[in-house]
């Protein structure tokens, strides 16, 4: 039992893993590589949602449940902001520039908190999957994820001066300090590491993740 949201929950966090492939392949072209890589992403979100959903009706987790439901949500919502998004630039190419309207704002703002919500919870989930079940590549996986989050967080803090120093040097006709770039850089292109490496994780997390129904323990490889 648990066939399905196993080859969904490997199915969904191997979509990733295909998106950054993309991303990082400019051979396409940068616009093609960012729907495609998109797409990806969004589906993984439906794979990824409905696995931890059926999870947690198996295993009788309302949490896990929770987390399913937060990312059906997020899919649901970013759909539909990516579609609005996509009308509002075919329309920008014919009609000229204007700003954008509050029916697309609305659901990006809340295809945003639903995304960076299922972040959070997702990572909570695993840890206490991987505790709970005895998965150690599912608490491998909540850690890399929240080094990946710490790294960003650190790109963009970093950033901040970066810009300072750039529209110092602007005004001033300074020049600008290589280093400032390298921080961000760096930090961004180690997040993108370790988000990869949690996927990766995940994947054999969920295919090695055995439930028993009756009483919600695992089976899973342990330490």
């Amino acid at each position: 039992m648990g066939l399905e949201w196993r080859l969904l929950g490997a199915a969904g966090y191997g979509l990733p893993l295909a998106s950054g492939v993309i991303f990082g392949m400019v051979s396409f072209g940068i616009e093609s590589n960012v729907k495609l890589g998109l797409f990806l992403w969004l589906v993984s979100l439906l794979f990824v949602g409905l696995a931890w959903a059926l999870l947690g009706f198996e295993a009788k987790q309302k949490g896990y449940v929770l987390v399913g439901i937060v990312a059906l949500l997020a899919f649901f919502s970013t759909a539909y902001s990516m579609k609005g998004a996509s009308d509002l630039i075919s329309g920008a190419s014919t009609l000229g520039l204007r700003a954008p309207p509050a029916s697309i704002l609305w659901p990006l703002a809340l295809s945003t908190s639903f995304a960076l919500m299922y972040f959070l919870l997702e990572m909570v989930a695993m840890a206490h999957a991987g505790g709970t079940f005895g998965e150690r590549f599912l608490r491998w996986s909540a850690w890399t994820r929240a080094l990946a989050l710490g790294l960003v967080a650190l790109a963009l803090l970093s950033f901040l001066p970066m810009m300072a120093g750039l529209l110092e040097a602007f005004i001033y006709r300074g020049g600008v300090n290589p280093a400032s770039f390298l921080t961000p850089f760096l930090a961004l292109i180690a997040g993108g590491i370790a988000y990869m490496l949690s996927a990766v994780f995940a994947m054999i997390g969920f295919l090695d993740l055995k439930v028993n129904k009756e009483t919600g323990s695992g089976g899973g490889v342990r330490i």
